[in-house]
């Protein structure tokens, strides 16, 4: 079988992979001009780091990732410590538990695909068409594909998606996503996380380097992306508004400068029907994006490629093998929204009862019971397999 892939992310070229070592053609369509692994940090947490033994590529994702020898730290705004857990008894509790710079990840995926799978760079799904058994998409670079098959894996933002379903199923959350690479000298190891906890607002740092500094921040309400275009304002901003955190947290924002790496994003949710039509499906982000409050997404877009594979793998019928893959992934997408749901409330609420009542959990909750909760939170293997 042959399947078309509309974007070469995370998804993308695990997809492509899963697919080649199942024996099917693919093509991958990727609209940069050329390969950049490009991202701020991730972690993958059980079912993704079974994903990575899976694409046999764990080893090389863990000699990138953070050492597990440090701990997270929860704080409030002002450093105030709330708890701390062990990067190590993370990674035991949730049978996996990987801090990996997603540009890392990316790289390690796309040196898995590089030599056998053909990835065209510099184009783009423009419009496609179903006829006579296949799906034939049009390129920017105005050339024609046909296929068995095609996968939107274009994010969030998905072109595929809007081309099959429209604007519906974006659901705003209410906030902004940052992720900041800054150079700045830290002064921490390597390992060690620190997340200080506002009402409406959180700020993450991890040390990426010694002097590189990643930061993460979730801000509710404001819609961030006009208010954050250039170095001088986003200092600017940063200054104004989270000026009641802690001197480390207003250091790192002060360094910002026009060589950091900043991505800004709407806290979005994709909630759909259906993630599929015919003989186009959408996959991770673009089909069920559990917004980053989930903290399985990229976990997600993996998972979702396995289900995928595995439904190719039953039967010829490429339409019935979509609606059996839809089956399988849609109940996991729909736990994890309702976990990131709920999690939104904890992080972007401005209620000073509800913040009272989150620190005084993180502070007060025994290790066993938040590692319990831990568990439930992050585990989405038995939806996968009632669905199934």
């Amino acid at each position: 079988m042959k399947v078309l892939i509309s974007g070469g992310g995370i998804g993308g070229f695990a997809l492509a992979r899963l697919l080649r070592d199942a024996g099917h053609d693919c093509l991958v369509i990727e609209r940069a001009r050329e390969f950049r692994p490009l991202g701020h940090f991730v972690a993958l947490k059980a079912e993704g780091v079974a994903m990575l033994d899976r694409l046999g590529v764990r080893e090389e994702c863990e000699a990138r990732a953070l050492p597990l020898s440090g701990q997270v730290r929860f704080r409030t705004q002002g450093g105030q410590r709330l708890r701390a857990e062990h990067l190590a008894a993370l990674n035991a509790g949730l049978g996996g538990f990987l801090p990996i710079r997603r540009a890392d990840l990316h790289d390690v995926l796309h040196r898995r695909v590089r030599d056998d799978v053909d990835v065209r760079f510099g184009t783009e799904v423009t419009d496609f068409r179903e006829e006579a058994g296949r799906v034939t998409v049009v390129l920017s670079d105005g050339r024609e594909e046909w296929g068995d098959l095609l996968i939107g894996a274009d994010g969030v933002h998905s072109k595929v998606r809007k081309r099959l379903f429209g604007e519906s199923g974006e659901l705003l959350l209410g906030g902004s996503y940052v992720a900041i690479d800054i150079d700045v000298a830290h002064g921490l190891e390597l390992g060690e996380i620190s997340a200080y906890l506002g009402r409406g607002k959180m700020v993450a740092m991890v040390p990426s380097a010694p002097g590189r500094l990643s930061v993460i921040v979730y801000h509710g309400g404001d819609i961030l992306r006009p208010k954050l275009r250039g170095a001088t304002a986003t200092r600017a901003f940063f200054a104004r508004e989270y000026n009641a955190f802690a001197p480390e947290v207003r250091t790192a924002f002060a360094r910002i400068d026009d060589q950091s790496f900043v991505f800004v994003d709407d806290i979005k949710m994709i909630r759909l029907d259906s993630i599929v039509r015919g003989r186009v499906g959408l996959l991770g982000d673009a089909a069920a994006c559990p917004t980053f409050l989930s903290g399985m997404g990229s976990a997600f877009a993996l998972q979702s490629a396995a289900v995928l594979t595995e439904a190719l793998s039953t039967t010829s019928d490429a339409q019935a093998a979509l609606a059996t893959y839809s089956a399988r992934v849609q109940p996991i997408a729909e736990r994890l929204q309702r976990k990131a749901r709920w999690m939104g409330s904890m992080i972007l609420g401005r209620n000073r009862a509800v913040v009272a009542v989150r620190d005084s959990f993180l502070a007060l909750t025994p290790r066993g019971w938040m590692m319990e909760g831990m568990r439930s939170f992050y585990s989405a293997r038995r939806e996968g397999a009632r669905a199934a």
